[in-house]
């Protein structure tokens, strides 16, 4: 099996880029796969991907772009654990979708930057532990507002909604971080994850933190 990439970019004026990439991958069955003793199977093939995506980006000044993304992903060979045996699944797993960024400084100090992405897609049958069937959001939208409180004090404050997966509900959860500066070699960060408190699922069965708070030091050598 082999992988590549192949990547290309164009900008036609000064303001505007095109790009477009196309790239091959692959996943070789893990070792347990292929030799737990209850159902591996040693003559498991790599599984097999595709990726292609085009762009155009919109340069506004120097702080400024508008981005647009059209994505299409399908692997073949998908590896399943089917009546205690590992096998390969008939059929193929497809993500296509279009994602859109903007970033922009909003004053000398403060900046938003965001991205909302807009995916379809469809699985073979699998079983309920495959790795193919995690919630992946029909719609996902992200926005961050960073900036300088005072001369040493920084924040970033971030929110992400989640909407329309295939089974578990939407959440909406936000996270802030702040950043002082005691000397030009040492920092002082509080960081907050998921601010309102929200119960929410990446992965059925399986919960998230609740709210949590972190507070350290960082230092620069």
């Amino acid at each position: 099996m082999t992988s590549g990439r192949l990547a290309s970019s164009w900008r036609p004026v000064e303001d505007w880029i095109l790009r477009a990439s196309a790239a091959q991958s692959f996943r070789a069955p893990s070792l347990y796969e292929m030799f737990y003793r209850f159902g591996g199977n040693p003559l498991l093939q790599p599984e097999e991907s595709l990726s292609l995506d085009l762009g155009i980006e919109r340069r506004i000044g120097g702080d400024a772009f508008l981005r647009a993304t059209a994505f299409y992903n399908e692997t073949d060979n998908v590896i399943d654990y089917v009546a205690s045996n590992y096998t390969h699944v008939p059929g193929t797993v497809r993500r296509r979708g279009v994602e859109l960024e903007f970033g922009t400084a909003i004053t000398a100090n403060w900046r938003v930057d965001g991205n909302y992405a807009v995916t379809t897609g469809e699985n073979p049958t699998l079983t309920a532990g495959n790795a193919w069937n995690l919630e992946f959001p029909g719609n996902d939208l992200s926005v961050t507002l960073s900036g300088e409180i005072t001369e040493r004090l920084s924040t970033t404050l971030s929110m992400q909604s989640v909407r329309n997966r295939p089974t578990l509900a939407d959440y909406t959860v936000a996270n802030a971080s702040f950043t002082y500066a005691i000397s030009d070699a040492v920092d002082a960060y509080l960081r907050i994850e998921n601010l309102q408190d929200t119960e929410y699922q990446l992965s059925r069965g399986y919960g998230t933190s609740d709210r949590a708070f972190y507070l350290g030091l960082r230092s620069r050598f």
